[in-house]
């Protein structure tokens, strides 16, 4: 596992008072086309968190896209959407789509919910289950690739590493070919050591504050790491899963009222069954009998 932070696509933010503009196209493919307007409603429905925006992300975002257009138009082209099974898996899809689309809007809860007094008490009933899992504090030197040349430099950086620790900083800056690390002398985000790889997991695992791993061989490349920090588990205050319990409590919720909705509808439109027709239907589909 790479430790670099992670790239995740993110919401275009949109302003419905803001005047009417043409679409950017940020990609295309054969006679596909993605524009700005398409990734910020993919994103939109998938709910993403604007603040988590990043280009990687978005780029991803429109790769994904153009590859299902593409296949979409080639799908198309090959007549598939004419075949009458295809046709009728399509309108169930639709169908289905529109029924989530309902239920949901009919079962989320209120936007009040859930208030601090019920916060405060989901909290204090689960609050052996928040807890903050052990965690480390990293910092690496990353070299691309595990060719003889490669590992005889990581070699040699180990060396004066082990001679010089307080150095790890300076030599990451320069030598690290990971980017992003080396612009912060090599400091990676905290991570729970639960996560990590268990290769780097184990290397690291025996390490005092201040320890440096030695060289770990990956299939991408080379790394050496640093012990900045520990911490052990803890217990995760109120406020530090405020906003995690508020999204499952809502979460929780949402279902509960679906499964209630759902109900409360259908006992309005009780069912009224053909037994004999579901034999005769259930029968037909038995193999026919052995001569």
């Amino acid at each position: 596992m790479k430790l670099t932070h992670t790239l995740i696509a993110a919401a275009i933010a949109c302003s419905l008072a803001a005047p009417a503009l043409a679409a950017d196209v940020l990609g295309t493919a054969g006679g596909a086309q993605v524009t700005d307007v398409d990734i910020s409603a993919i994103l939109s429905d998938a709910r993403v968190d604007p603040a988590t925006i990043t280009p990687d992300g978005i780029d991803r975002t429109v790769r994904n896209e153009l590859a299902r257009r593409v296949l979409l138009n080639e799908a198309r082209k090959a007549g598939l959407d004419k075949q009458p099974d295809v046709q009728r898996a399509m309108t169930r899809a639709s169908e289905n789509a529109l029924t989530q689309k309902f239920v949901a809007s009919q079962a989320m809860p209120p936007p009040d919910y859930p208030s601090d007094a019920e916060l405060h008490a989901a909290y204090d009933a689960n609050k052996a289950k928040f807890k903050q899992p052990k965690r480390v504090s990293l910092a690496q030197i990353f070299l691309i690739g595990t060719d003889d040349a490669t590992q005889k430099r990581a070699a040699a950086i180990d060396a004066d590493l082990k001679a010089h620790p307080d150095t790890f900083a300076d030599v990451a800056a320069k030598q690290s070919q990971d980017k992003d690390s080396a612009a912060h002398g090599g400091q990676l985000p905290v991570v729970a050591v639960n996560l990590l790889d268990p290769q780097i997991a184990k290397a690291i695992e025996p390490l005092p504050k201040g320890g440096v791993s030695g060289v770990i061989v990956e299939k991408g490349g080379i790394r050496i790491l640093r012990v900045l920090d520990r911490a052990d588990e803890s217990q995760a205050t109120f406020e530090q899963v405020r906003v995690d319990l508020i999204r499952a409590m809502r979460e929780q919720k949402g279902r509960e009222n679906e499964e209630a909705f759902v109900n409360k509808t259908i006992a309005q439109f009780p069912p009224s069954i053909n037994p004999a027709g579901i034999s005769k239907l259930a029968a037909s589909q038995l193999p026919p009998a052995p001569k």
